[in-house]
């Protein structure tokens, strides 16, 4: 990020250009991508593109070629740089001219916990002139959507207070050194002056070599393979065949209609947020049945309101590799009126809380 402090461009100089990049995109974009290798950069982009908020996205021009694109994100904690205590705005921040060039996370942790939204504009604003946003005290930090932090800053009243910058270069004499590619890490904090804009001390907070998947300063997974080695072993997964019962009707003073869904798909332990599915779910009837009696008058084999399920199915797909959705249905017969009932629901399944 460049922090170097300047006059504020006008926004009518800004250049405009239309983007053209949709949610099928960035969702095919973030796909080529995913990489079993990588488990938390993974798991990442697997959560990025649950939480992220498509119908709110929005571009903005950042100059004659390349438009600045922000999806607003709902609400999670799943950055090793968001503190559970707390209640950031998340925005993933790409910048495309036609194909996507670069994608981060935008975090910001406003002082005023009644601000509730980062105006379209600000953060196209912030690329043209880091030392001025928003008007509002609060801490910035930039994240890889590998979840590495590459900044981070801290306002005053809108002004830059300070910003804790991680660079990198490649470490030829390390690298020999362990016969690995390694990289020289520094992070270092800059302190302004809220006036003028120029740095008034920095503080080197950390420094140091690491090879291969090491993390840098300040991170505490990683799995990038820094130094450009080959990353990690892929984790064990196991095949999952799970059988979950599902309610599709349901009325207390009646009876209760149950499928039997099979999903099935990959189950990482201890990386749940990598399983995946990899077929569509399907249904078919419980072997008891599937009906529920909550009320005898009405159960009885005599009478008119007596089921008896004779089919179920379910029309399900796979959305993304983490989440099925699909509705399922239950045909009943109704014998002692010559008479059939459908009754149908829909339901949604997360890998990684499913398939166990």
């Amino acid at each position: 990020m460049d922090v170097t402090h300047h006059t504020q461009t006008d926004v009518s100089t800004y250049f405009s250009r239309e983007s053209t990049l949709s949610q099928y995109d960035i969702e095919a974009w973030f796909e080529s991508q995913y990489d079993t290798l990588k488990p938390h950069s993974a798991a990442m982009i697997l959560h990025i593109i649950e939480n992220a908020d498509f119908g709110s996205m929005y571009a903005d021009s950042l100059d004659e070629e390349r438009n600045v694109v922000v999806v607003p994100m709902r609400p999670d904690y799943f950055s090793q740089h968001i503190p559970l205590e707390s209640t950031p705005l998340q925005n993933l921040v790409l910048i495309e001219d036609g194909e996507i060039i670069q994608g981060n996370l935008f975090i910001y942790f406003p002082e005023d916990p009644q601000y509730e939204v980062i105006p379209m504009g600000g953060i196209r604003d912030f690329y043209y002139n880091a030392h001025q946003f928003l008007d509002q005290s609060g801490k910035l930090k930039v994240v890889t959507l590998s979840d590495l932090k590459l900044s981070e800053f801290e306002y005053e009243a809108g002004v830059l207070h300070t910003s804790t910058v991680l660079s990198s270069e490649w470490d030829e004499e390390g690298s020999i050194e362990n016969e690995r590619r390694c990289q020289a890490w520094t992070l270092v904090r800059y302190y302004y002056d809220l006036v003028t804009g120029e740095i008034l001390d920095y503080d080197i907070l950390a420094e140091g070599n690491n090879c291969d998947n090491e993390c840098p300063p300040g991170d505490m997974f990683c799995d990038e393979g820094m130094g450009g080695g080959a990353g990690p072993e892929e984790p064990n997964w196991e095949s999952v065949n799970k059988q979950v019962t599902v309610t599709v009707y349901e009325n207390t003073n009646t009876y209760g209609v149950h499928a039997l869904v099979t999903l099935q798909g990959r189950h990482y332990p201890g990386f749940t947020s990598l399983n995946t599915f990899t077929v569509a779910p399907t249904a078919s009837l419980l072997t008891n049945g599937g009906t529920t009696c909550y009320n005898p008058f009405y159960c009885l084999p005599t009478h008119d309101w007596y089921l008896i399920p004779i089919a179920a199915g379910c029309n399900c797909s796979i959305q993304n590799p983490s989440k099925a959705t699909g509705r399922v249905q239950i045909l009943l017969s109704k014998p002692n009126v010559d008479d059939q009932v459908l009754h149908s629901k829909p339901f949604e399944w997360l890998a990684s809380s499913h398939l166990f």
